[in-house]
């Protein structure tokens, strides 16, 4: 079928009802993912703001009827022909429908403030859970990917999406009240409710759509020229970039490309919203003639006295009630929103294979802690005939490379820059799945198995500084070991950082930051040995391979070498995997291996190495020679050799 077919056939009535029926059944879904989250967060206040809602809602239909009862009783104690004392009656139990919703209006916005926190709490879990899954970082490192995870961050974090939580109850008490009055109105003539309603729905659904046509372009993937303008402000607004703007004289040009860039990027934008406008106006005419029939009838049997004077009033006040079920105003545009929001959060995670609003449960067990009297079980690495490569390049980082690592050796990976030996850590944590081949830890594949990651505690360059106490920066890496206390210390110790606690005067429970009352920064080496404690943390936890993927390349050559001593020394009988551009660094390691092009072109311990004079042996000459020039000349270290 060609496309002009399908477009037909699109077109056709057929393809008309069946895109109806898709609309309408997303729309539902979406109010039901709504709905499972607000009462999966705080069943107990669900039930007590929904019961609360039902009874204002009544209140305000009850109102409705008592209103035309009060002037009915009214009209006939004026002629003589009226109970006075019922009309009193009526006139109490008016006064009584017009309370009780402010009341529980009162009560369910207190209700509402507990289940919209829970909510957010749980949004929160739900968004974190996605942006973790799946296990590795392709994801978080694809431009576009990236781009959907910040706006949805950025719109569950905004006070629209707190506000759209909150007026759920405002909203669903209106339609409530609106659908009371099409009752009231159907007692009357049941045509004239549908013909109120139809005036009112379609009104409501065109404004509806002109509105969420708004929130659209605000929310969703922004053109490219959108995006340039936002970079362009951005970079006018911030101190950084302040010095050369004015003094290249850049100012009135970057406003000018930014008002012309936004221009551009507005023409689609107001295209959109103008088509969508013009229904509003279409549907208006239809609601005005609607109500034109609706009051034409209802006062034409006033004035012929088939309906009774306090009839016409709840008929009228009806009338203005069912105005409910149209277009809310701010409330719904919140709730909307929300809800657009929340379902794109669950389509989101379900594309990832998580359940939609619930919690993935948990697919395997962690690791065993390692008891104090029980010895670590060092991991196996074994890596065959592995493929892989970065969808932005066209030459793979590795075509066919083998590695096995016994357990309890010391490994280290050296080779140029680009060699991708960084990338090699990352496929041994999972974080990226192989092209072909595979890799394992003691038989379980990292990028598939939960067990087999967490077998692996890794040190990055660009390990993480987080702001925290010292305790807990050091205790992340046991997960759960038996004597958290006990493994902390002895992590610390074992990484040379006792220094590090004697500054804090003995108090683990200093916050690592100077944004923190009390807190207080460390050097970038004190960070470094808090990171490798962590790191030794982790054999308490379970981990079987230690890996440190050059975490140490701001220190000097000399310091940088005595880190990677105490580490083998301290994780002996250990499987350690250790990355450096500096080979005088990891010449104490059992086997070194050299990678280029994407294979291993050499293996061996440092003295084998250098005996058979091959690429190693060049490398670490030169570098050995560099060194003692630059020291020769009283000269640092800091440079980036070619290696």
């Amino acid at each position: 079928m060609t496309s002009s077919t399908l477009a037909a056939a699109e077109r056709a009535p057929a393809g008309r009802f069946r895109r109806w029926v898709a609309t309408t059944v997303g729309v539902g879904r979406s109010y039901l993912g709504h709905a499972e989250l607000v009462w999966r967060s705080a069943p107990a206040a669900v039930i007590a703001a929904l019961s609360l809602t039902l009874v204002g809602a009544a209140a305000s239909t009850a109102g409705i009827v008592l209103l035309g009862k009060v002037v009915g009783a009214a009209t006939a104690a004026a002629d003589g022909s009226g109970d006075l004392e019922q009309g009193l009656r009526w006139m109490a139990w008016l006064a009584v429908s017009f309370l009780i919703p402010p009341v529980s209006g009162a009560a369910v916005s207190v209700l509402s403030q507990h289940i919209m926190s829970a909510a957010v709490a749980r949004v929160g879990a739900l968004t974190s859970e996605f942006a973790s899954a799946p296990d590795g970082i392709e994801q978080l490192e694809d431009p576009t990917a990236a781009r959907r995870l910040h706006r949805m961050v950025q719109a569950i974090g905004e006070w629209t999406y707190l506000e759209g939580i909150g007026a759920t109850w405002t909203v669903l008490q209106t339609r409530l009240s609106g659908i009371g009055a099409f009752a009231v109105i159907a007692d009357w003539h049941w045509w004239a409710a549908v013909l109120l309603a139809i005036g009112y729905l379609t009104t409501g659904r065109a404004l509806t759509a002109w509105l969420l046509a708004i929130f659209a372009d605000m929310a969703l993937e922004p053109p490219m020229q959108r995006r340039r303008a936002s970079y362009l402000f951005d970079v006018l607004m911030k101190g950084n970039a302040a010095k050369e703007i004015r003094l290249f004289g850049l100012p009135q040009w970057m406003i000018e490309r930014y008002g012309r860039l936004w221009q551009q990027a507005m023409v689609d934008v107001w295209r959109r919203r103008n088509r969508t406008i013009r229904p509003v106006i279409a549907t208006t005419v239809v609601m005005l003639l609607c109500a034109v029939a609706f009051y034409g009838v209802l006062g034409w049997e006033t004035w012929t006295g088939i309906v009774p004077a306090g009839t016409a009033t709840a008929l009228v006040g009806a009338s203005m009630g069912l105005q409910a079920i149209g277009m809310l105003g701010d409330e719904q545009v919140l709730c909307t929103q929300a809800i657009a929001t929340t379902d794109r959060l669950r389509r989101a995670r379900i594309e990832v294979g998580l359940p939609g609003l619930s919690p993935a449960p948990d697919p395997t067990p962690r690791p065993a802690p390692v008891a104090d009297d029980q010895p670590t079980r060092p991991a196996r690495i074994r890596i065959e005939d592995l493929h892989f490569g970065y969808p932005s390049r066209q030459t793979p980082i590795f075509s066919g490379l083998d590695l096995e690592v016994p357990a309890g050796q010391s490994i280290a990976i050296v080779g140029v820059n680009g060699a991708g030996k960084s990338t090699l850590i990352k496929l041994l944590c999972g974080l990226y799945r192989p092209d072909a081949g595979s890799i394992r830890i003691d038989d379980a594949a990292p990028a598939a198995d939960r067990r087999a990651r967490e077998r692996v505690a890794v040190i990055f360059q660009d390990f993480v500084r987080y702001q925290l106490s010292l305790k807990e920066n050091v205790a992340l890496g046991a997960r759960g070991a038996p004597d958290t206390e006990a493994v902390v210390s002895r992590s610390l110790h074992d990484a040379a950082g006792d220094d590090i606690l004697d500054r804090l005067g003995g108090n683990w429970d200093t916050v690592l930051s100077g944004e923190y009352r009390g807190g207080t920064d460390l050097s970038g080496g004190q960070w470094q040995r808090v990171a490798l404690a962590r790191a030794l943390a982790a054999i308490a936890g379970g981990s079987g391979v230690l890996v440190l993927d050059e975490p140490t390349a701001a220190l000097d050559v000399r310091a940088e070498a005595h880190l990677f001593d105490r580490f083998l020394e301290v994780t002996r009988g250990m499987t350690t995997v250790l990355v450096s551009h500096r080979l005088s660094s990891v010449r104490h390691a059992d086997r070194i291996v050299v990678i280029d092009n994407g294979r291993i072109v050499e293996d061996g311990s440092h003295d084998q190495l250098l005996e058979r004079g091959g690429r190693y042996a060049d490398m670490f000459t030169l570098q050995a020679s560099r060194f003692v020039a630059a020291s020769g000349a009283d000269a640092t270290d800091n440079e980036e050799l070619p290696c």
